[in-house]
């Protein structure tokens, strides 16, 4: 009976040992997937944000060009007179004494979110790259955008920043987490079988 059960174990210890070969060949390959579907993802949202035409650029002129820096410095004024009046109404206070002083700076309203780019020729929107990296057992992604202004969508000495980057991984966090939350279950249920 000694010498059964000792069998026994051995079969087991083969099975389990055939279990974490597949988990040690799958799992691995599960998140590169899921890696790499994230970083298609947050192509994909980007290329979302430069995707429409909402003003053309002689309409921005005319609007008085509301990207610009300049307009940035009263937009920040204008929304911390704005928080100190939400405070002080929310302690029963008066606002009256929060007033510019020469009145409202008058800036351009921006036609639309910073991260949102106005499509104008569409060379922003399908110049999202993925380029990978492979250097031993790691791989590593990398999404950016190959035309040659993009880099100053991270702002200037005249331009605010425009974060299209920033939000598209932002917006797409949960979704990337889904990825690799089921690429973790996919790789560990090569064990199950």
């Amino acid at each position: 009976m000694a010498g059964r059960g000792w069998r026994g174990f051995a079969q087991d210890a083969k099975r389990l040992g055939g279990r974490q070969m597949a988990v040690s060949r799958r799992y691995p390959a599960e998140i590169k997937k899921a890696c790499e579907q994230n970083a298609r993802e947050i192509i994909k949202k980007a290329r979302q944000f430069g995707g429409r035409r909402y003003k053309s650029l002689s309409e921005l002129a005319k609007m008085g060009h509301p990207y610009a820096r300049r307009h940035e410095v009263a937009r920040q004024k204008r929304q911390r007179l704005r928080t100190a009046r939400q405070a002080l109404r929310a302690q029963g206070r008066s606002t009256a004494h929060l007033v510019y002083p020469g009145g409202q700076p008058a800036t351009p309203k921006l036609p639309a979110a910073p991260h949102i780019i106005n499509r104008q020729s569409g060379k922003f929107q399908e110049g999202w790259r993925l380029r990978t990296w492979r250097r031993g057992d790691r791989i590593t992604y990398d999404v950016e955008n190959t035309v040659p202004y993009a880099k100053r969508l991270r702002g200037t000495k005249y331009m605010i920043e425009r974060p299209v980057l920033e939000e598209a991984v932002a917006r797409t966090d949960g979704l990337r987490r889904r990825n690799l939350e089921r690429a973790r279950e996919r790789g560990l249920r090569a064990a199950k079988r």
